[in-house]
């Protein structure tokens, strides 16, 4: 006869980790979740980045475009079509003659707010050197104003307009600055044609700002 305590005792062994297992483990995780989050973070400044460059794009083209508005406008101001700065600006909105032209070799021009709070015309001031501090004095603030708009499809629909000027009293501060400079295609006749270009600069908050500049011509600027 055997007894239970008679029989051979089978040892079982419990398997668990270790310490040093446990740290590894942690790190591999920590790893791949940094990295996870690295890749995001990139992600985000890449899609920041192609966003501003886009509206620094489109800021360059609007200040070619104030260009030649402002050249085909002119003859309605009864000044000359080359015309950048007005002497002076009446209360009643009329103008007075021209202070600065194209044609007189001006370095740098600067729009700023509409002329009027009706109008979408805008004025500019210029100078003959670029300033030592583009960024702030050229800066660009975002305007919103609520509307009315007649439309075909949805007549009395509230929309919204917005304008890019470097007038800051009620304008959102914008990482943009924008001015325009000229320069002479024919030397013997600056009157022919002009070549505009366009800068707007991109505010890095730190960092060496970014840059984008568009060109054209400009021609028939006297009449």
């Amino acid at each position: 006869m055997f007894y239970s305590s008679d029989l051979p005792m089978k040892q079982v062994r419990y398997h668990a980790m270790t310490l040093i297992e446990m740290l590894i483990a942690i790190g591999v995780f920590a790893v791949g979740v940094l990295a996870v989050l690295q890749l995001v973070v990139n992600n985000i400044k890449t899609v920041d980045h192609v966003s501003k460059h886009m509206d620094a794009t489109m800021l360059a083209t609007q200040g070619l475009e104030l260009m030649y508005e402002l050249r085909n406008t002119n003859s309605y101001k009864e000044v000359e079509r080359d015309c950048l700065q007005i002497k002076e600006q009446l209360t009643d909105g009329s103008e007075t003659a021209c202070q600065t032209r194209i044609s007189d070799d001006i370095g740098v021009a600067v729009m700023i707010a509409p002329a009027g709070p009706e109008s979408n015309r805008y004025r500019s001031v210029t100078s003959d050197t670029i300033s030592d501090n583009p960024l702030d004095d050229y800066r660009l603030y975002r305007h919103v104003s609520g509307t009315t708009l007649a439309r075909v499809a949805t007549p009395n629909t509230a929309s919204h307009i917005t304008r890019f000027d470097h007038d800051a009293n009620g304008g959102d501060e914008t990482p943009y600055a924008r001015y325009v400079t000229f320069e002479q295609v024919s030397w013997y006749d600056p009157t022919i044609a002009v070549k505009i270009n366009s800068h707007v600069l991109i505010d890095q908050w730190g960092k060496d700002p970014k840059e984008v500049v568009i060109s054209s011509i400009i021609g028939n600027i006297v009449e």
